[in-house]
């Protein structure tokens, strides 16, 4: 499956709740698999943004309905497919 990332920002004041959060993330991980997709990584992040989120899905579609489920959550997201470097270096060895 492909594999997407999510740089996500708080940006609802409802949810800077930091009690509410573990209840929060599992929602989201249940949204994703709901999507038949599957959170690989989740962390808080200093810079930037303030969480990342690595997650697989079937397609882009999946990817885009992933995003806007987090989003629901009082945070806005920037999403982008990834590809393991492994694979980008069989890539790169049909060149």
């Amino acid at each position: 499956m492909p594999t997407y990332q999510i740089h996500a920002d708080l940006v609802d004041e409802n949810a800077q709740n930091v009690q509410d959060w573990a209840a929060t993330w599992g929602e989201i991980r249940g949204e994703i698999g709901d999507l038949g997709g599957e959170v690989v990584d989740a962390y808080a992040i200093l810079g930037d943004h303030d969480f990342q989120i690595t997650y697989e899905v079937s397609d882009q579609e999946a990817a885009i309905q992933a995003a806007m489920a987090v989003e629901r959550h009082g945070l806005d997201t920037t999403t982008r497919q990834v590809i393991d470097v492994d694979r980008m270096g069989e890539l790169v060895e049909d060149i």
